[in-house]
Formats: C-alpha cells, sequence, structure tokens
C-alpha cells in the first residue's frame, strides 16, 4: 500500500474553518495530500488581529517542528504566520537544517496585522536570508501597499525577486483585477489571467491560493504549472457551479 505524502503548515489555529491550521488542512485534503501542522499562534477574536493572538514562542515551534519530523517524511512547507522575521528566520534555518532540499513556500502576510520593519537596513538584510531560503513568496498587491507607495511595487518586486520567486495576487487591484504575476528565475515574468470572475474580496483567499500551490509544488508539478493549477483551483472552491 503507497504512503500518503505528507506536507505541513506553520500558521496560526483559528476556531472556525475560514482560515489557518483548519483552511490549510482541507486544502492539503483536497489535493490528495497527509496534512501536518505546526501551530504558532491562537487566535481567541472573531476578526484576526495578529497583535492579539497568543502566541507560540519559538521552542515551542521547535518542538512541534522536531515532533512531526521524527514522524514523517516532508518535502515541502507552508509557512504564513509567525510572530516576527527573527522567528521567520529561525525556523527556516532550522528547516533548512533538518532537509537541506526541503521546498518552503512563504505566503507574506501584510505588514497592518504583523510586525515587521522593512525600512531599516537590518530588516531588509533579514527579509534577503528569508527569501533566500524559500522556493517562493506570495503577496498581495495591497498588502504591498502597507509599507511601500504604489510607486515602488515594481521596483520593490523587481529587488525581491532577485532572491527568490514571486507570484504577486492582484486581488484587489480594480484595473487588473484577478491578473496575478508570476515573477521567476530572477529574469522571467508571467501575467497570470482569471480562469473565470471570482470573489475578488473573499477573505484569506491568498492563503488557500499558497495552499494550493504548496501542494502543487510537493506533487512535483513546475513552479508555473503549480500557481496556474493553484489558482484555477481557487476560482472553482470560491465559485462553484
Amino acid at each position: 500500500m503507497k504512503t500518503q505524502q505528507s506536507i505541513l503548515t506553520i500558521t496560526y489555529h483559528h476556531p472556525t474553518e475560514n482560515s489557518g491550521i483548519i483552511s490549510d488542512l482541507k486544502t492539503f485534503e483536497a489535493h490528495h495530500l497527509h496534512g501536518l501542522s505546526v501551530c504558532s499562534a491562537v487566535v481567541a477574536h472573531k476578526e484576526i488581529d495578529y497583535n492579539n493572538c497568543h502566541w507560540s514562542s519559538s521552542e515551542i515551534i521547535r518542538q512541534q517542528i522536531a515532533l512531526v519530523f521524527s514522524e514523517y517524511e516532508i518535502n515541502t512547507v507552508k509557512i504564513e504566520t509567525l510572530q516576527n522575521s527573527e522567528i521567520i528566520w529561525l525556523v527556516i534555518k532550522r528547516l533548512k537544517q533538518i532537509n537541506a532540499k526541503i521546498k518552503i513556500i512563504l505566503n507574506l502576510v501584510s505588514k497592518k496585522n504583523l510586525p515587521f520593519n522593512y525600512n531599516t537596513k537590518t530588516e531588509q538584510q533579514l527579509l534577503e536570508k528569508i527569501l533566500q531560503n524559500c522556493s517562493l513568496m506570495v503577496v498581495d498587491h495591497d498588502d504591498l501597499k502597507t509599507w511601500i507607495s504604489d510607486e515602488q511595487i515594481e521596483e520593490t518586486i523587481a529587488y525581491y525577486s532577485e532572491h527568490t520567486n514571486i507570484f504577486l495576487s492582484q486581488r484587489n487591484k480594480t484595473s487588473k483585477e484577478g491578473w496575478d504575476k508570476l515573477y521567476h528565475s530572477k529574469i522571467v515574468m508571467v501575467n497570470i489571467p482569471p480562469g473565470k470572475k471570482t470573489n475578488a474580496h473573499k477573505p484569506h483567499k491568498n492563503s488557500i491560493i499558497s495552499s494550493s500551490i504548496a501542494c502543487n509544488i510537493a506533487l512535483g508539478i513546475a513552479l508555473e504549472d503549480a500557481v496556474k493549477n493553484a489558482k484555477l483551483y481557487v476560482e472553482n472552491l470560491l465559485n462553484p457551479k
């Protein structure tokens, strides 16, 4: 009997099925993967406020990671919500120590919800190290605008894409709503049009699409196809026939 392939999410727990660990595990199951989780925080409010949740310490996160890797072989990890960039870097370093070839999908959370400060040189250098060890960063156009101006977005994406592959979601950018961009291999930019009209304002859409991308990559699908498959999955999920 073939053992089901495993995949890991490192994110928060919210006591609904709409976001966080529960949502990721549902996405993993839909892609016929065995989902595992490491809880980075517990949210006890209806509205998710990362400044008022109960964070897991770096040691508790380390222990959870050690446990899942002692029991399962994992080649792909999705990281979404950790307390700060220092802990993200500690987690990524630990994952790479366990498996140097592990693929990490980072869903970058909005600065308005998470206390990152990318304006200092130290934080910029830390972000670069984080990105260099990730297979893909998923970020929303409007989230980028919470810490940089509209005019800086293309320049910033070009800078980040020197360090990793970038999936830029245009969730709420009205001029190109639904038209996403994939920047990969440092020189390639692919426009990805919507397959159907979607609810662009659906909460947690980026979280779901990053989980689906992680699933496709875990299954050995090439990056461009993984992103296109994930986008189609989310469109069908949010707009069922």
